[in-house]
């Protein structure tokens, strides 16, 4: 969005400095169990990872926090990144260090899943 918005379903990678690395990704492709394309699916903002990056519970991808966010957006002139990927309970968004989660609604994913179904 107007270069300066990064809008994706997961989250950040180990893997990636740069933007410019998601376009090289070869389309069609299956998702791998780790790497690149695994973590722009999969991973997951939370504070727990100390060091910057983490081992995520949920045996998929990475965690990462927030210092890992800010140096991704200075890194790539960026000045937000919204991610479509976590369901809340209570809330709709979550709006921490220019990173904003949305679509938090339980019914609208209890809907989506009946549709599926």
């Amino acid at each position: 969005m107007d270069e300066k918005i990064l809008c994706m379903h997961g989250g950040l990678s180990t893997k990636m400095e740069k933007v410019e690395q998601i376009k090289k990704i070869v389309r069609p492709t299956d998702v791998p169990e780790q790497g690149l394309l695994c973590d722009l699916l999969w991973s997951e903002l939370d504070d727990a990872a100390k060091e910057g990056f983490g081992e995520n519970d949920r045996g998929v991808s990475v965690i990462f926090n927030g210092d890992i966010v800010k140096k991704f957006l200075k890194n790539n002139d960026l000045d937000l990144i919204v991610r479509a990927h976590q369901v809340f309970e209570e809330e709709n968004f979550l709006l921490i260090n220019n990173w904003l989660q949305y679509l938090a609604l339980p019914i609208i994913v209890e809907n989506l899943i009946m549709l599926v179904q």
